[in-house]
């Protein structure tokens, strides 16, 4: 599935809102979507956001009608400048995130796909990535060889020489 969101989005994100800001949208009526996932991706980048606040973020979007809102949310703020800048292992962490958001909620298998292979290109230490983007490559029936560039990615993380040519081998 195409992004809608052009990569040279000049949109101007919303400033981040305050604890008690983020209770309400969160447990009474979500109604600031943006600011709110503009909020957790800069609590995720302190190490301050936990998977907790995005399941919330997920069940206050289906109370409130706005899960067409939230992956638009998604894919503004996953294509700005800042969030390409920030360290491997919170790309993947948001990237996982927004993977489950998509399967789980979405329905939308191809989607979630793609987000998953980002999440384990952008972090590919992270062995429960990689497992669900398999699982889910399998169970859709897609090319295998879908999983060749994030085998590769995981291959240039090991050290010992002959567990990184098994990867490698897995990838051709």
């Amino acid at each position: 599935m195409p992004s809608i969101v052009p990569k040279s989005s000049s949109r101007r994100p919303p400033a981040a809102m305050p604890q008690e800001g983020l209770d309400e949208q969160l447990n009474v009526r979500l109604e600031q979507v943006d600011a709110v996932v503009e909020t957790l991706v800069l609590l995720l980048s302190k190490g301050e956001a936990s998977s907790d606040l995005f399941h919330r973020l997920h069940q206050a979007a289906v109370r409130d009608g706005r899960l067409a809102d939230l992956a638009f949310a998604y894919e503004q703020v996953t294509h700005e400048r800042r969030v390409r800048a920030l360290n491997a292992e919170v790309q993947g962490a948001l990237f996982g995130t927004v993977a489950e958001f998509y399967d789980d909620l979405m329905g939308d298998r191809d989607s979630a796909l793609n987000w998953a292979e980002k999440a384990v290109i952008a972090h590919p230490c992270v062995e429960p990535h990689f497992v669900r983007l398999e699982r889910w490559i399998i169970s859709a029936g897609a090319p295998v060889a879908r999983l060749a560039r994030p085998r590769i990615a995981v291959a240039r993380t090991i050290e010992e020489a002959s567990v990184r040519r098994g990867w490698l081998a897995q990838a051709l």
